[in-house]
């Protein structure tokens, strides 16, 4: 392997294969670690607001309700005033006054319903489905 030359060029492409191979076989198990941290619910999607009541529903789809029940009470509030919206507004208010529709309101087949806590310039918005529910609601 070693002689009065050096390393050959056989011995150089075996040991980088080598740790090129390692290199790879850590990544990939990183990665499926974190996977499995992710669906295994100790990671979730957004921490702070959200939290499911089964660990198999995890979408997208039910933060963005919720976001989108954000953007329609700044709209709300916009239009009626922020102290004739009170500190709490409830979906069938902006349902009502056109800001979403009942068609919203229902994600992957699921019927939600729910609520904006506003608290000063804050806006929290608060969900409920069968198979989801905003922590705290």
């Amino acid at each position: 392997m070693l002689n009065n030359k050096g390393w050959g060029l056989k011995e150089m492409l075996f040991f980088s294969g080598m740790i090129l191979l390692i290199v790879l076989v850590v990544v990939v198990m990183v990665n499926d670690f974190y996977k499995q941290l992710e669906g295994g619910g100790i990671i979730e999607e957004n921490p702070v607001s959200s939290s499911s009541k089964k660990s198999s529903v995890k979408s997208s789809n039910y933060v963005s309700l919720e976001n989108t029940l954000r953007t329609a009470t700044k709209k709300y509030i916009n239009k009626v005033g922020s102290d004739k919206a009170g500190n709490i507004v409830i979906s069938e208010d902006l349902i009502n006054q056109k800001f979403i529709s009942e068609k919203d309101m229902i994600v992957n087949g699921d019927t939600c319903e729910g609520y904006v806590l506003i608290n000063g310039s804050e806006i929290h918005p608060f969900i409920s489905c069968s198979n989801y529910e905003t922590e705290g609601y």
